[in-house]
C-alpha cells in the first residue's frame, strides 16, 4: 500500500510539475493577449468619444453620486405676428443640448439630467431684427418623454 501512495504521490507531483512548467512557458502569450484586448478596448471608447460626451455617466455619478435619467423632449412652438402664423428659425436649448427648427414643425430632444422637475426649456428666436429668448419649465414626473406645445404671441 505504501507504494501504491508513493506512485500516487509521484504521478500527483509530475503532473504539477507538468502543468507548472505549461503555465511560466506560455505566461508571455497570455499576458499579450490581455495587453492587446486592452488597447483594442482603449482603442474602441477613443472612437466612441462623442457618445461618453453625450452622455456622461461616470462623471455625473461621480460628482452627484446619483445616475443621470436619459430624457425626450419633442412638440412644436408657434410663433403669431397679430394672429397670424409666421414660420421663422427656432433653436431650442436644454441644457447644453440643443435643436433648431423652423415655427410650426416638430422638434425632439434627447439630453440627460440628475432630475426630472423643473427642467428650463430655453426657446430662442429673432423676428423683425429683434431677439426673442423665452424660459418654459417642465416637469417629467413619471415619465421619460414629454410632448410640449408652446404659443407665442408677439406684439401684445
Amino acid at each position: 500500500m505504501t507504494v501504491k501512495i508513493k506512485q500516487n504521490l509521484k504521478r500527483w507531483k509530475l503532473k504539477w510539475l507538468h502543468n507548472w512548467t505549461y503555465i511560466i512557458k506560455h505566461i508571455e502569450k497570455w499576458i499579450s493577449y490581455v495587453i492587446m484586448v486592452l488597447c483594442v478596448i482603449l482603442f474602441i471608447l477613443a472612437l466612441c468619444a462623442n457618445v461618453a460626451h453625450r452622455l456622461p455617466v461616470l462623471s455625473f455619478f461621480a460628482k452627484e453620486m446619483r445616475l443621470p435619467y436619459l430624457l425626450d423632449a419633442c412638440g412644436k412652438v408657434y410663433i403669431y405676428d397679430k394672429d397670424q402664423e409666421i414660420a421663422i428659425p427656432v433653436k431650442i436649448l436644454i441644457g447644453g443640448y440643443s435643436v433648431e427648427t423652423i415655427s410650426g414643425e416638430q422638434y425632439e430632444v434627447r439630453f440627460s439630467a440628475t432630475d426630472r422637475e423643473q427642467i428650463p426649456i430655453i426657446i430662442c428666436f429673432v423676428y423683425g431684427e429683434e431677439e426673442y429668448t423665452m424660459i418654459e419649465y417642465s416637469d417629467y414626473s413619471d415619465k421619460y418623454k414629454l410632448t410640449c406645445y408652446y404659443e407665442y404671441h408677439l406684439g401684445e
